[in-house]
């Protein structure tokens, strides 16, 4: 399955961060990258952020750190993941399906493997504005997946936990499995998948290629939320009221309420022709068990106890 995403898209992973002084940055440094020979053309794994092929994991499972971060109005969890490279040093990401593509801080340990192209460069549409240049990671691993070729957005910007730079995406979890049970999170590939969904399990059904829900804004009416796992906390989006968001399951049951007290400054958040009214932040996802499978289009929620 395509996502249908062409573009580079930070939305609701800056949730947290909103009025948070800038991050420390540093340039990158192009003599030491020639000079290593990891300057390049073009990057491989490219094609991928531009949807013409899919990005798959070997077999595996790894568990999630949840991370939780806290401010005067937001408090709330984020779910990071060790990456490493042909060394084994690791290097945290945070888990984003609201962030379209990855992205990797020029400071990180990973970033003495990455492959960068000095001409080819990206720009972050939403939430913090950022430039930098397309690079990609000839392998790496997350606990016992394994992949090669992943394309990363090359960003001059620190990695902080409240603050992350480095940043594994919508494109780069797709066709993994992600599962919370109501201990911890999980990250699933290959054959250690489980079904979508299970006999007495309420269903819902995800917009095909996304992560985009129909729910029931405060006053009723049908709108599009997306499930967005970089977000510590639910936000409705500038222009649409805070308030409780309800998404429904293939039956008409509830499935689950998003708390939406907060908003978030991106009037007019809008991709693949969808109109984004609400961000379902970690609050609203951890408040559940759950098992999303993107790729299949299945959010599935186990009987409540």
């Amino acid at each position: 399955m395509r996502i249908p995403w062409q573009m580079f898209l930070v939305a609701a992973a800056a949730v947290a961060g909103v009025g948070a002084c800038a991050p420390a940055r540093r340039p990158i440094d192009w003599q030491a990258v020639e000079r290593e020979g990891r300057l390049v053309d073009k990057p491989e794994g490219i094609d991928v952020l531009k949807g013409g092929q899919q990005f798959r994991w070997g077999d595996g499972e790894v568990e999630l750190t949840v991370n939780h971060v806290g401010g005067p109005l937001r408090t709330g969890a984020r779910l990071f993941v060790d990456l490493q490279g042909a060394d084994g040093s690791p290097t945290p990401f945070l888990v984003d399906t609201g962030t379209t593509a990855s992205f990797l801080s020029s400071t990180a340990p990973l970033a003495r493997e990455v492959r960068i192209a000095r001409k080819a460069t990206y720009q972050v549409e939403h939430g913090r504005k950022d430039v930098g240049h397309l690079g990609y990671l000839p392998t790496v691993r997350m606990g016992p997946l394994s992949g090669r070729d992943l394309a990363v957005g090359i960003t001059e910007l620190s990695h902080t936990a409240r603050e992350p730079a480095n940043v594994l995406g919508l494109i780069h979890i797709f066709h993994t499995q992600m599962e919370y049970d109501g201990g911890g999170w999980w990250l699933r590939s290959g054959a250690t998948r489980r079904p979508a969904t299970e006999s007495g399990w309420t269903l819902v059904r995800l917009e095909l290629g996304t992560p985009f829900v129909r729910v029931r804004d405060p006053s009723g009416q049908e709108v599009y939320a997306m499930v967005d796992t970089g977000a510590n906390a639910s936000a409705a989006v500038q222009g649409y009221p805070e308030g409780d968001y309800t998404v429904l399951a293939a039956d008409g049951s509830v499935a689950l309420r998003i708390p939406a007290r907060h908003t978030a400054p991106w009037p007019g958040l809008e991709q693949s022709g969808y109109k984004i009214s609400v961000v379902i932040g970690m609050d609203a996802l951890s408040s559940r068990p759950s098992r999303l499978t993107l790729d299949q289009s299945a959010w599935s929620f186990p009987p409540r106890p």
